[in-house]
């Protein structure tokens, strides 16, 4: 087994690029067994090294214990390759874990791989082992929601309130499983785990207020509701660097460089071609994607990240988001084809279409178009104003950095409906756009349109999707289980004034 004491120790210093260059040395040299790869894969993962994974599949090799697999999937997970996670993940079950962490890591391997019915045994498994653990309670609740599991996910949820009062992100999920009413709700418990802060403003308070928020809507009590999100918002606004003037910078750049005859578009028919749906959060993008794998030759793909990792891998290193933008036009649209499809993997499913609903992939709308000429590009849109609410009162994870100030909310918005008119106008119809609106007040209508568009028979099943099976894992995996309704079209006009920010933000967007 190769030494790591100096590896740890210059860790231990905050010297990490010297303790890579000595891990890289002692991987060259090997390790003699199947603990020493195995710990030499650990060790080259906290390092966040990619030829780690060769260290597991060495280790994964040598028995038949699934804890190098398990670390396997997790360390590509982290790399941003999830097809090769979720396929050391499933040869990982196949070897039988039974230790709760192992099963804790791998059931997260499953739902960040929008693989939720996997998940949701893992967890169970974890739960019958460990059934009064808040973090085995929690995971359990997690993909119960996601499995359309409601009454058990609020169960598990309650015990882990039970046990931790103040865990804001158990408060956070409880609070959206259902609407809350003046007879049953949780402001009392929420405002004490506030109070029991002493008034001093944490990070940690953020999924307290934006839960807190969450339900005051619910029961009516809308400027209280807005003073919590916003507090929210604002503190989680301390917690990451971020300019929205350079996203503002890369979508207008993308507008003037990817043309029409930048692109070359080619038009073309594939019955087995992907169905991409883009769109802001919180668009609609999840209630299309729920009509559309109702349909018997459709599979609900999720927001894979495969198209941004294929233009990457194909585009090659660059200094900017500028340079790639450039750089991206030179990539043959037959390579990135051919690179999108490895990354895609089994993830598209069995039937003869799948759905890709990566929100970012508005962004690569012409580079799709012209290295997929088959695949049909959904654009689902909101009113500005009704989205841009939704988005701000919304606590995501890890995503979306825009949204939680409303001038900069406002601004990203802008940028973003100006590079879909540019797609609207550069793809023509090769692009089918889809008000959200327009869909809730005539599903059927829309509904057909849709399905003509992307070449599918009419199937009444898209009209009842909030009764298929199936997981979902987006802020609207809630909603996405009820049936179309208007509920949500004018909320954000019960905040009168409070939004001036953003509308101002807007411009002639809010009119």
């Amino acid at each position: 087994m190769p030494d790591l004491n100096p590896i740890e120790a210059l860790i231990a210093a905050r010297r990490l690029d010297e303790a890579r260059v000595v891990w890289r040395a002692c991987f060259v040299q090997g390790a003699a067994d199947v603990s020493g790869w195995f710990a030499l894969g650990r060790m080259g993962a906290r390092l966040g090294i990619a030829e780690a994974s060769a260290c597991f599949e060495r280790a994964a090799d040598g028995h038949d214990n699934p804890a190098p697999l398990i670390h396997l999937a997790h360390h590509r997970l982290m790399t941003g390759d999830s097809i090769g996670a979720l396929k050391a993940a499933r040869d990982a079950v196949e070897r039988s874990p039974r230790d709760v962490p192992g099963l804790l890591q791998l059931g997260s391997v499953f739902a960040h791989c929008d693989a939720g019915e996997e998940a949701l045994a893992l967890f169970e498994q974890a739960a019958a082992l460990a059934p009064g653990d808040p973090s085995v309670l929690y995971n359990l609740a997690t993909a119960q929601r996601t499995n359309g599991r409601i009454d058990e996910a609020e169960r598990s949820i309650d015990a882990v309130i039970l046990l931790r009062p103040d865990d804001g992100e158990a408060h956070y999920l409880r609070a959206g499983l259902r609407r809350q009413t003046e007879a049953r709700n949780h402001v009392g418990e929420l405002q004490a785990a506030l109070a029991r802060h002493g008034g001093r403003a944490t990070p940690a308070d953020v999924p307290l207020h934006f839960a807190l928020g969450k339900e005051l809507e619910d029961i009516g009590r809308f400027e209280e509701a807005f003073h919590h999100f916003e507090a929210g918002g604002r503190l989680r606004r301390t917690t990451f660097r971020y300019d929205v003037a350079g996203d503002v910078a890369t979508m207008e750049a993308l507008a003037a460089q990817h043309d029409t005859a930048s692109l070359d578009l080619r038009s073309g028919e594939d019955a087995d071609a992907p169905i991409f749906i883009v769109g802001l959060p919180r668009s609609g993008t999840t209630l299309v994607e729920r009509i559309l794998a109702a349909h018997p030759d459709v599979t609900a793909g999720g927001e894979l990240d495969a198209f941004p990792r294929a233009a990457v891998a194909t585009t090659g290193p660059v200094s900017s988001k500028e340079e790639f933008v450039a750089r991206s036009l030179a990539v043959p649209p037959g390579t990135l084809a051919r690179a999108y499809g490895d990354h895609v993997g089994a993830r598209a499913g069995r039937t003869p279409r799948f759905t890709d609903k990566l929100p970012i992939n508005g962004l690569y709308v012409g580079l799709i178009a012209r290295s997929l000429p088959g695949a049909r590009i959904v654009l689902v849109t909101r009113d500005p104003m009704a989205n841009g609410f939704a988005m701000f009162s919304t606590l995501f994870a890890q995503a979306y950095p825009f949204s939680y100030d409303l001038g900069e909310l406002g601004r990203y918005m802008v940028a973003w409906h100006g590079l879909m008119a540019h797609w609207q106008e550069t793809l023509g119809p090769r692009m089918l756009t889809l008000r959200y609106e327009d869909l809730v007040a005539d599903p059927e209508a829309n509904t057909r349109k849709l399905l003509d568009y992307c070449g599918l028979a009419w199937d009444p099943a898209c009209l009842a999707f909030h009764e298929s099976e199936g997981s979902v894992s987006s802020a609207s995996a809630v909603q996405v289980r009820q049936p179309i309704h208007r509920n949500s079209v004018e909320k954000w006009r019960r905040y009168g004034a409070a939004l001036d920010p953003l509308a101002k933000a807007l411009g002639t967007l809010a009119d």
